[in-house]
Order: C-alpha cells, then structure tokens, then sequence
C-alpha cells in the first residue's frame, strides 16, 4: 500500500475529507479497494483486486487484512484462512481446481506445518496431545514425541 498513487476516490466522505462508509479508491498501478473505510483506513468487509488479477475478499482493520479472508488467484485456484496484521494465521486450507484440498498452520505469514493428507489425521493428533493422564497424586499431562508439553515444566515446547 506504501508508495502507491491514488487514480480515482468515490464515498462519502466525512469532516476531515477522509472517506467515512462504504468506498471505491483505484491506483495508477491498477489495483483498487471497494469496501468499507473508518476515517480514511480500510475498516470492514472490502475486496482488494492486486495488479496481477488476484483478489481478497475479506475483513479490514487499520489498512490490514485482519479476521476471516479469501485470497483468489489468478489460477481460479484459492485459499481461505484467518489473517492478522495483514499475514496468514492459523489453519489455511487451499483449495484445488480438481475439488482437492490441502491443509497448512501459519503463525503471522510464516508457514509453521504442512498437512497434506485429505483425512486430517494430523488434527486427530492435535487433539490427543493434549488428553490427560489421571495419577492419585495429582494430575499431570501425558508427553510423547509429538506434545506441546515438556514433563519439567509447564510451559510450551514444540517438539519435531
């Protein structure tokens, strides 16, 4: 968004002159924002068309993809995912032409884990790791190679 001209601006605009509601702003490069704006700031559903034709339809807070989103590539193939900060986080399931799918963890646009297997055992892992062992003494979390769990403390340690 940095360093971009501004074309062409329609909404409604409030005191200040910065566009207040639903808003139309198109750049010399051709990629253009239709969608809500909040004091001049993407705020809100909108759909960001980039010069290259891939789109985002999705939710806006401060000028950044925040919240649930799609991004539609120029392939017709897509991905959806939740996005903070303007960067995929969490699960992001990418979504063949064939009708295939395939799954992946991000933390803040980094890639953390890929899951390509169609019958997600890796999500039944994710459950089982945190299951509880019972003891008459007290209750403590059952640790193999694959838990967030370290036996010496109680904070978390990612094991691969």
């Amino acid at each position: 968004m940095l360093n971009k001209e501004i074309k062409f601006i329609w909404g409604k605009k409030n005191e200040k002159g910065k566009l207040d509601g639903l808003g139309i702003t198109t750049y010399t490069n051709g990629e253009r924002f239709i969608g809500i704006y909040k004091n001049g700031i993407r705020n809100g559903k909108g759909i960001y068309k980039y010069s290259d034709g891939t789109k985002y339809y999705g939710n806006w807070k401060n000028g950044k993809q925040c919240g649930f989103g799609k991004m539609l590539l120029t392939t017709n193939e897509y991905f959806e995912c939740n996005w903070k900060n303007g960067k995929e986080n969490g699960l992001v399931t990418y979504f063949y032409l064939d009708g295939s799918k395939s799954y992946s963890s991000w933390f803040l646009g980094q890639i953390i884990e890929n899951h390509d297997s169609p019958r997600e055992p890796w999500l039944h892992n994710l459950k089982n790791r945190f299951r509880k062992k019972r003891s008459k003494y007290k209750s403590n979390y059952d640790v193999d190679e694959s838990s967030f769990f370290s036996k010496k403390s109680s904070k978390y340690v990612r094991k691969y």
